[in-house]
C-alpha cells in the first residue's frame, strides 16, 4: 500500500513538473530607444517585455525549491533588469514633447 501512494506521489509530482518550461531565457527581448521609437514599437516592445517576464516568473515558481540560490537570484535580477529598462524607455517615450498632441 505505501508503494502505491509513493508512487501515485511521484507520479502527481512529474506531471506538475511537465509544465514548467524546461529551459531558462537566454536572451533578454529588445529594448527600443524611448526618445526615437514610436508607438507600435513600444508596445511591441512591451508584449516581448511581458511574455519573458512571465517565463521566468513560471520557472521561478516551478522550480522554486529544485534552484539554488544562485540562479534563483540570477533570475530575478535579469526581471528586474529588463523592467527597469523597459520602464526607463517607456518614461522617455512617454516624456517626449509633442506625444501628448498626438494623442
Amino acid at each position: 500500500m505505501k508503494h502505491l501512494i509513493a508512487l501515485s506521489t511521484l507520479l502527481f509530482a512529474l506531471n506538475a513538473a511537465a509544465a514548467c518550461p524546461s529551459i531558462k531565457p537566454t536572451e533578454m527581448p529588445t529594448i527600443p530607444d524611448g526618445s526615437a521609437a514610436n508607438e507600435q514599437t513600444m508596445l511591441d516592445a512591451r508584449v516581448a517585455v511581458q511574455a519573458y517576464l512571465g517565463n521566468i516568473d513560471a520557472i521561478l515558481r516551478c522550480h522554486d525549491l529544485q534552484l539554488t540560490n544562485r540562479s534563483y537570484n540570477e533570475l530575478v535580477d535579469r526581471e528586474m533588469a529588463v523592467a527597469d529598462a523597459y520602464n526607463s524607455e517607456l518614461r522617455r517615450y512617454q516624456g517626449r514633447d509633442g506625444i501628448l498632441a498626438k494623442n
